[in-house]
């Protein structure tokens, strides 16, 4: 199982859903670049979005809310803070 940014995030997501109900693990998956923290709260969020003329801060965090509205911090929006 694979994905690449948003894809990357999925990726991880499943993973955790497939570990939570105990189901069997896929032998390998790749996240390239994903996006694991739809909360925008680590420092290298920000710097990078600065500078960048496509990914703006506030398109990104309009993007992180419609997904997960007021949900940003659960594991399954951002798997970095799944077990």
């Amino acid at each position: 199982i694979a994905g690449d940014s948003a894809g990357g995030g999925l990726t991880m997501a499943t993973l955790l859903a497939l570990k939570a109900n105990a189901h069997p693990l896929p032998a390998c998956a790749i996240g390239i670049s994903p996006w694991l923290d739809l909360t925008g709260s680590g420092e290298s969020a920000v710097p990078g979005v600065v500078d960048d003329p496509m990914l703006t801060l506030e398109g990104l965090r309009d993007s992180a809310r419609q997904y997960a509205a007021d949900n940003t911090a659960d594991p399954l929006a951002s798997p970095i803070y799944g077990d």
